[in-house]
């Protein structure tokens, strides 16, 4: 298998390639076309003619569901095999991210740079948010689990990678030959009229989006941390630097494509992701790069709860259940609860802070969090919204509160 051109294969001559036996010696020589293989293997990469890329996506994705297979048995043995009293900690989703980070995530964001199209990167996404979803038990809106967990969209991880290639062949490794041919390549990258997808045209796309194209093509700029960095972490001081600007990049196209949000602590929730953004926005101003403090400091409880009523999926809650009548799906506002005869919405904040039939299970709660506002400084919890008392009890700190004083309560 070699690379050939369109016009390159039309005019081979022969057009196939071919064998002629030589033995044996009492028959004459036969002549046997070779059968050329649509696809092969470079170094770990399922390669197929002209390089579109589709079947290393599609192995990608193979490969995705391949290691779910492992987590999804590790998973059901943390829950059923282990005892009862430690059974809710070892299956937390905490522990479960964990396992399921390291043997999953990393098969979709190994080659993730060599993808050359969004489609390939959304078909790959979705596979791989679907499975994490049924590894947590969490059902939800893909862009939910993302924020809550920390996993940046893949089109900002590829543009990461392939800004930290960029950094590669111009400060550490400027005399290897690949980065000489890309070099050589850049000078000509507009003088030639070359494909969308090669790798230097997505090179400079990424200096693009992310906003950091000033210096291009030439070495980037780079901060104190990473230019007295030791010469062999340079590379992932650089990947550190960046994480922020993929974070703050992130926060932008949230922004954008959800322009209707409701804005604290006001705003006409219309679906479960809009819910989401009215309870937790304050995250959303944070690093969101980062697992939120109440699934890595609650080690001795399992939130498998708490995850699901932040993310928009607990099944007591009748604004996160979905029904269809008719082949037409409900909306949020249709979504009534179920104890108020008056037909108010059955939402997170109505069942925890107003509803006279459950509002009592965060009674305790509430007066342990009143306590704990007034020690740490924080405004009275008469004076919050519902929205913001909902959100301190669905587990989000107070912005001002020192990352020293969060504790598990």
């Amino acid at each position: 298998m070699f690379y050939e051109t369109p016009l390159q294969r039309a005019t081979r001559f022969p057009s196939t390639f071919h064998i002629t036996t030589r033995f044996p010696f009492s028959q004459p020589p036969r002549t046997l076309p070779l059968k050329e293989p649509p696809t092969f293997k470079y170094l770990g990469l399922t390669l197929d003619q002209y390089f579109p890329m589709k079947t290393t996506m599609k192995h990608v994705c193979r490969k995705i569901n391949a290691a779910h297979q492992i987590v999804a048995a590790v998973a059901h043995s943390l829950r059923y095999d282990s005892s009862a009293t430690d059974r809710g900690i070892r299956s937390s989703p905490h522990v479960l991210f964990r396992i399921w980070q390291p043997c999953v995530l990393g098969f979709a964001t190994e080659n993730l740079r060599y993808l050359v199209t969004n489609a390939q990167i959304d078909a790959v996404e979705h596979t791989l948010i679907h499975l994490l979803q049924r590894t947590l038990h969490s059902f939800t809106s893909p862009h939910i689990t993302m924020i809550e967990l920390g996993i940046p969209p893949l089109i900002l991880q590829q543009a990461l990678q392939l800004v930290t290639l960029h950094f590669r062949y111009t400060v550490l490794y400027t005399n290897t030959i690949a980065a000489k041919l890309y070099n050589l390549r850049c000078q000509f990258r507009y003088s030639n009229s070359q494909p969308p997808h090669t790798i230097e045209n997505r090179i400079a796309k990424a200096h693009s989006t992310l906003m950091i194209s000033s210096t291009y093509t030439g070495p980037p700029s780079m901060p104190c941390s990473v230019t007295l960095a030791n010469p062999k972490n340079k590379g992932n001081s650089y990947t550190t630097f960046l994480n922020p600007i993929v974070s703050t990049k992130w926060l932008r196209q949230i922004r954008l494509k959800y322009p209707q949000a409701p804005q604290p602590p006001t705003g006409n929730v219309s679906s479960r992701l809009y819910a989401h953004f009215l309870l937790h926005h304050l995250s959303l101003c944070n690093n969101i790069y980062k697992l939120p403090p109440y699934l890595t400091m609650c080690g001795h409880r399992n939130p498998t709860s708490l995850l699901k009523l932040r993310s928009q999926s607990h099944q007591s809650i009748p604004t996160n259940m979905l029904t269809i009548d008719d082949n037409q799906r409900d909306t949020y506002d249709s979504r009534v609860c179920l104890y108020c005869p008056s037909g108010v919405t059955g939402s997170e904040i109505h069942l925890i802070s107003k509803c006279p039939t459950t509002s009592h299970v965060a009674l305790d709660l509430i007066q342990l969090l009143t306590t704990l506002v007034y020690d740490t400084c924080q405004p009275d919890w008469t004076t919050l919204t519902t929205h913001q008392q909902t959100s301190l009890i669905l587990g989000h700190p107070p912005s001002t509160l020192p990352k020293n004083s969060i504790t598990c309560g």
